[in-house]
């Protein structure tokens, strides 16, 4: 209905006052989505503006625990197939830094801002895809 109502006005409006408009509606729509995506993540655990992102929505989710788990300083035992407790200690900062770019970006971030060449940029997008890959493989070994 209200994209319906929405068209009819546009086709029929100046465009100053179409700006207004659009304006005027568009916080009103925004609005209206937060307080349904609120909802939705109340009631669901997730809402619609969470699958648009879904990769980032899952790395947000599973970074805290991550974390928390890997600078816990209890943590014993490694993998049978590493050779020492500082091989999977690396492993799991090169896990961790990649979900936290997977979630948020920064270095990519920063690397855009910054004007960088495509090489300097795959070589982030390559150590990201690596660490997940790394996180993938070794999720079973994360149980201490």
């Amino acid at each position: 209905m209200y994209m319906f109502f929405y068209n009819f006005i546009k086709k029929r409006t100046p465009q100053k006052l179409m700006e207004k408009y659009d304006r005027y509606f568009g916080f009103i729509e925004r609005v209206f989505n937060n307080i349904k995506w609120f909802f939705q993540r109340l009631f669901r655990g997730y809402s619609d503006y969470d699958m648009i992102d879904y990769d980032q929505f899952i790395c947000r989710k599973i970074l805290p625990s991550l974390k928390y788990w890997i600078r816990r300083k209890d943590r014993f035992g490694y993998p049978a197939s590493l050779s020492s407790k500082e091989e999977w200690d690396n492993i799991l900062e090169e896990i961790l830094w990649a979900v936290e770019e997977a979630a948020y970006g920064t270095e990519e971030d920063k690397a855009f801002a910054a004007g960088t060449d495509y090489d300097e940029l795959k070589k982030i997008w390559d150590r990201e895809k690596n660490g997940l890959e790394l996180f993938g493989k070794f999720v079973q070994g994360m149980w201490d």
